[in-house]
């Protein structure tokens, strides 16, 4: 009679945690299938025209679906499968940490276009340093390989370490010197982000009026304030999923409804970004173009109006 009461109980207590596995599976199904779309359709339309960084940008959502879907089939399997939870261990953090790098190089490009456009208060869009462009290519890459090297050397020296988490939907390190590394760059990252974004909007503020000015000249180079809105909101999401992350690497307990809740990112990721005027305008081929008179998304490279 205990046994059977013992047996209900673990079953009551499982079923939910499998609905939310099976929630975030969806999720990471449907997040890769939406920011692939948006990434072909930069990439085939000739409407639509982006940045270096802005692929590189985009690419880490997609590359981030398919490391936590490496063990679809697999996450309720207590044993077996060592390469499976190695391979996807070190690849679960690093695009991660790749998309927030890259928030904050476009955070950069952002701060440096809007900086030009207050102080000139002029209507020529002016580009960031030559050193600023390179950076945004090359810091994200750097980054994404140190820490990819890092997290599979240590996954590698010892395979028994790499275990399934307590909620089921990824692998993870039995003991928190990686989590502890991972959490100092989640500290600095954030800092490095909230420092921008207050930056951006003291240079805003400052500079209100010039700002109003120039936005409204038509057929000009300008941050339009629906980018602004874009961004800054685009910009919280990384920070919020290296702090559900860094919540659920600490814990042993589950953290199963933040790991769904990080799923829904990628999909968020793709309203924000996925919305912007040429890229639905490249998706209605019943319509014949029609010249915009709008800004520019600061990481558009050559100037297509999208707000």
């Amino acid at each position: 009679m205990l046994s059977q009461i013992v047996s209900l109980a673990r079953e009551a207590d499982e079923q939910p945690r499998l609905s939310l596995l099976y929630a975030y599976n969806v999720l990471q199904i449907v997040g890769f299938c939406l920011t692939a779309m948006i990434l072909l359709t930069a990439w085939l339309s000739s409407k639509v025209r982006r940045s270096t960084a802005w692929y590189l940008f985009m690419t880490g959502w997609p590359l981030w679906c398919i490391s936590h879907s490496l063990i679809f089939g697999y996450q309720t399997v207590t044993q077996g499968l060592p390469s499976k939870s190695i391979e996807q261990f070190c690849l679960l953090m690093p695009p991660t940490f790749l998309m927030q790098q890259c928030t904050i190089d476009h955070r950069l490009t952002f701060h440096n276009l809007q900086f030009h456009f207050a102080l000139s208060a002029g209507i020529r869009q002016q580009r960031p340093p030559v050193w600023v462009d390179t950076a945004i290519i090359t810091v994200p890459i750097v980054v994404w390989v140190v820490h990819f090297s890092c997290v599979i050397a240590v996954g590698l020296e010892d395979k028994s370490r790499v275990v399934r988490a307590s909620n089921l939907m990824h692998r993870n390190l039995s003991y928190g010197t990686p989590a502890t590394v991972s959490g100092i760059l989640v500290g600095v990252t954030a800092i490095a982000m909230l420092i921008m974004e207050v930056s951006v909007a003291i240079i805003i503020f400052k500079n209100l009026a010039a700002f109003q000015r120039i936005r409204n000249v038509p057929g000009n180079h300008i941050v339009s304030t629906s980018m602004i809105v874009r961004i800054s909101l685009f910009s919280l999401l990384p920070l919020l999923t290296l702090g559900f992350s860094r919540q659920s690497l600490t814990t042993h307990h589950g953290g199963a409804e933040a790991r769904v809740s990080i799923a829904t990112f990628p999909t968020a990721a793709t309203l924000i970004f996925g919305t912007q005027r040429d890229m639905v305008r490249s998706w209605m081929f019943w319509r014949k173009d029609q010249p915009s008179t709008r800004g520019i998304d600061p990481m558009n490279e050559t100037g297509a109006g999208n707000c």
